[in-house]
């Protein structure tokens, strides 16, 4: 327990399990009946860890909290005070040789110094991911993404009120074609077509209020991208500890890389409900990145 001068005592909780040899568990809770506030006041989360002998892992991370101002109150950690939301996050996941299954629920609960909350969730997110694999005796090799989520949005978002509920479904194919004819250089063109499908989608901000509105109109969005990585020349140097019974060699490369890639423009972008990264999905227009690497 804890005894605060102005704010009364305060009880907290902290539990380690380990369910079986492939799991491992902490909750972590925290409760005090704010004498300065006049209100009760908690914290609480739960990390669980587990491996199943199908194959399957589970991760679950689930937090809550009682108000905006709890972090700053309460907490020690920066990362906490710094960030006043809560998430909570349940996941399966199954890698296989060429293919890895995640199926999610989470809730992102973003808490506002006027009191009122963004709710961002998913129930579920089903996600498949296609590792590169050559396609039988053709020079190509294909790689892919899809995945289907049911989302849910609440509160207020950017200055406006967001009250969203729909479902979306993405593809996103990818062919390649390696040509690595020099041992030092590596050029692997690339093309790929995504298409993700709403169930709602929405207008554009009122000109005066600057709020938008959602609309049980569905909206499709397909571009095409295409791209070519070239990298190198390489370069590489070994390292070797001197002669003993713990002798070593290291090696280390470096690695220079460009990148040219061509994204269609999509002339609704406007209309797609932002949640996560698939919703901003690429720039239009022409795009050159360099890199250099070394490890």
């Amino acid at each position: 327990g804890s005894n605060y001068t102005k704010a009364g005592f305060g009880t907290g909780l902290e539990v380690r399990a380990i369910p079986n040899r492939n799991g491992v568990a902490t909750f972590k809770g925290f409760y005090i009946n704010d004498k300065v506030s006049g209100s009760k006041r908690y914290s609480a989360g739960y990390q669980q860890t587990q491996k199943f002998l199908n194959g399957f892992q589970m991760f679950a991370d689930i937090n809550v909290v009682s108000d905006f101002n709890y972090y700053s109150d309460y907490e020690r950690e920066l990362k906490l005070t710094s960030t006043p939301s809560t998430l909570a996050r349940l996941e399966l996941s199954r890698n296989g040789r060429w293919t890895s299954l995640n199926v999610r629920e989470l809730r992102r609960e973003q808490l506002l110094s006027d009191g009122s909350s963004l709710v961002q969730q998913t129930f579920p997110e089903i996600e498949l991911r296609g590792r590169s694999r050559k396609l039988g005796d053709t020079p190509l090799f294909l790689s892919y993404e899809a995945s289907f989520a049911s989302i849910q949005q609440n509160g207020r978002q950017q200055g406006s009120f967001i009250d969203a509920d729909y479902e979306r479904l993405d593809l996103w194919p990818t062919l390649s074609m390696p040509l690595s004819r020099l041992p030092w250089l590596d050029v692997n063109p690339h093309v790929s077509y995504r298409t993700t499908y709403y169930t709602q989608s929405q207008t554009a901000p009122d000109p005066v209020t600057g709020v938008r509105s959602i609309l049980d109109r569905d909206i499709a969005r397909s571009v095409y991208n295409a791209g070519i990585d070239l990298t190198g020349p390489k370069f590489y140097r070994i390292f070797e500890t001197p002669r003993s019974s713990f002798s070593k060699k290291y090696k280390n490369n470096i690695e220079p890389t460009i990148s040219y890639n061509y994204a269609q423009a999509f002339d609704r972008l406007d209309d797609i409900i932002l949640y996560d990264e698939i919703d901003r999905y690429g720039a239009p227009g022409n795009a050159v990145t360099y890199a250099l690497s070394s490890r």
